[in-house]
């Protein structure tokens, strides 16, 4: 399993939007930990890809340093995946394009227009590497936490979605994992934790205890009061005899039940006695055949 010394929580995280209130790249951080994205895939975003309306981006390539420099590739997937957002994270966004505009109008003619979110003041591509050095750190730094890596912010993100019971399906979506396995087993240690909030749900929808507690006095063999047919006939091949009406719908909540038989010179039939272990065979509800 994946180290996880580096997932945030809640109250951390709040201290590094805090720390970052008044950043030009704020906005970077918030989609950071809201969406699970990438530092690449965050650093490719384009204004082009942003839709306001429908409070949600396209992620559809990832920015790293190549041979030429910088440049946008496609994703790891390879494929394009649309991300919702936040509240908090469209404001952030609402608050990156005015920041950016009032950039743009102090660079004057040194600014280029490549549509890119995140830019220097010139309206360049941010280098990874520079982002990580030059603002992550001593925004950690600010907010006094200690040294993590930028993707610890996507495994934080992934970690606080699981925790409040998002899909598992939908998280792996978001992260664009190529298959939900590959989210399930990097954070099987918070989805191993869920099996206990199913099971309480499951408890609070049917009014059952968990655990389960069963005091001893409750064990033990138990007889219910069970009658037999008036008439007993022969059960042969060739007349299988009647089918015993009881009540309907039957609710087992026994084991090791054992059905008297008797032998007789016409053959074998049913006895009257039903047999049993700890737990009993419980006849409720309406009538029908079996």
């Amino acid at each position: 399993m994946r180290n996880r010394a580096g997932v945030a929580g809640p109250d951390e995280v709040r201290r590094l939007l805090a720390a970052v209130d008044d950043d030009r790249l704020r906005a970077l951080y918030v989609l950071a930990v809201t969406t699970g994205m990438r530092l690449g895939e965050l650093l490719a975003l384009r204004w082009a890809d942003v839709d306001p309306p429908g409070h949600r981006v396209a992620v559809r390539g990832t920015l790293a340093r190549g041979d030429p420099g910088l440049m946008v590739t496609e994703t790891k997937t390879g494929r394009i995946r649309l991300v919702l957002l936040t509240t908090a994270a469209s404001e952030a966004l609402d608050r990156r394009r005015v920041v950016q505009a009032g950039e743009r109008r102090r660079a004057g003619d040194e600014w280029v227009e490549l549509d890119f979110v995140f830019t220097n003041e010139f309206g360049r591509p941010l280098d990874p590497s520079n982002v990580r050095l030059r603002s992550f750190r001593p925004a950690l730094e600010r907010a006094e936490l200690p040294r993590i890596r930028f993707h610890d912010l996507r495994h934080t993100a992934a970690t606080l979605m699981l925790g409040q019971g998002v899909h598992p399906k939908m998280v792996s979506e978001m992260l664009g994992h190529s298959q939900i396995g590959i989210t399930l087993d990097l954070y099987s240690h918070v989805t191993s934790s869920m099996q206990a909030g199913a099971v309480q749900a499951l408890e609070a929808l049917l009014g059952v205890p968990w655990p389960p507690v069963r005091p001893s006095s409750a064990i033990g063999p138990v007889t219910p009061p069970l009658r037999a047919p008036s008439e007993l006939k022969p059960c042969r091949p060739d007349n299988p005899g009647p089918r015993h009406v009881l009540p309907r719908p039957l609710t087992f909540v026994a084991v090791g039940v054992t059905v008297g038989v008797e032998s007789t010179e016409a053959g074998l039939r049913e006895g009257p006695e039903l047999q049993f272990g700890a737990l009993y065979l419980r006849l409720l509800g309406g009538g029908g055949g079996i």
